[in-house]
């Protein structure tokens, strides 16, 4: 498992089994970055999902 935060950048995501992008949504900045890594991922074929945390805990938004 790779974990990125703060926009890091990864050389090869596929040589692991799951990568976990952590972002602060409060700032717009990040929250951009994320925005353009999801669809960057997303044109690629690659698999990804959303979650976002709430007072309940985590729930996946997409």
């Amino acid at each position: 498992m790779l974990v990125l935060i703060e926009d890091a950048p990864a050389a090869d995501l596929a040589a692991f089994d799951r990568c976990l992008y952590l972002f602060d949504g409060e700032d717009e900045a990040s929250l951009t970055a994320a925005r353009a890594r999801w669809r960057e991922l997303k044109d690629s074929d690659i698999p990804v999902s959303y979650y976002q945390q709430t007072e309940a805990g985590w729930k996946k938004m997409a």
